[in-house]
């Protein structure tokens, strides 16, 4: 497979999470929920591979990327998939939930909130995969974020890892399931 078939296979998906597909981590043609969607580009292999996809974007115009995006992709997202905020999703349960930076963003009590949150919408056995920037984000640290999720039950499913990247910070990567 050359650059540009992996391209259209992956397209630009995030590192960490790609690592994660590569492992077979993602149950195919299951249910996926992208927290802070943003343009889509880590939905890319989701939506090429069958999977029904909800996505989360407080950004009206990033769902209608997305929802324009999945439609190029021959897997339309349809409109009652896409939410502005986590608490309109009415109950549902996901397989997996994809939440790439996106809790920097938020202040202490709305992060530790929004884990709860991905952990209660997430299926038994499903799969989180969660980034975060630590070094962009002064309100919590690594500590207080692997506190929390073992407080809620988390289990890893492989380590956690950090990586400093040059000018991008200190990211945070974590595989859970439930």
């Amino acid at each position: 497979m050359d650059v540009i078939d992996l391209n259209k296979t992956l397209g630009n998906m995030d590192l960490h999470l790609m690592d994660q597909v590569l492992k077979n981590r993602f149950n195919s043609n299951g249910s996926i929920l992208d927290v802070g969607c943003g343009d889509g580009r880590n939905l890319h292999y989701f939506l090429k591979n069958g999977f029904e996809c909800y996505v989360i974007d407080v950004n009206p115009a990033s769902l209608q990327m997305v929802t324009m995006l999945s439609r190029t992709l021959n897997n339309p997202i349809p409109s009652h998939h896409t939410f502005g905020r986590i608490e309109e999703l009415d109950g549902e349960k996901f397989q997996s939930i994809i939440c790439v930076n996106v809790l920097q963003h938020l202040d202490n009590a709305d992060t530790k909130s929004m884990i709860e949150e991905l952990f209660n919408r997430l299926q038994h056995d499903g799969v989180l995969f969660l980034k975060v920037n630590i070094e962009k984000s002064s309100k919590e640290s690594e500590g207080t974020l692997m506190q929390w999720v073992n407080e809620l039950g988390f289990k890893f499913i492989e380590p956690f890892r950090t990586e400093k990247i040059d000018g991008l910070g200190e990211w945070l990567s974590m595989t859970l399931t439930k």
